[in-house]
């Protein structure tokens, strides 16, 4: 079973596996300019987007979000965690584990 989320996408995608938009949360770039890297991740993923720890299994530590607002908020909270965060585009449909 896969932990990290990272290393899972990219075994997944050398099998040609179609994965959603993604990117790592990059807390530096944040910290430098928010309103940039806002508008980076709304222009790279779009809405809605779901923020996930790489680490980690199940839906532990997940953040939902469907609005700029709500990115504000996602954003804020990851800045503040020790944790590394990958920010997705969101699909809807079943989960199977």
């Amino acid at each position: 079973m896969f932990v990290n989320k990272e290393i899972q996408k990219d075994i997944a995608r050398k099998g040609g596996v179609r994965l959603p938009k993604y990117v790592l949360f990059d807390k530096e770039a944040y910290s430098k300019d928010k309103n940039s890297y806002k508008q980076q991740i709304e222009n790279e993923i779009g809405y809605p987007i779901f923020c996930k720890k790489i680490e980690g299994t199940e839906s532990l530590g997940t953040i939902s979000v469907r609005t700029p607002e709500d990115l504000d908020a996602a954003l804020l909270e990851m800045s503040k965690s020790g944790d590394v965060f990958e920010i997705d585009e969101f699909i809807d449909g079943d989960l199977y584990g």
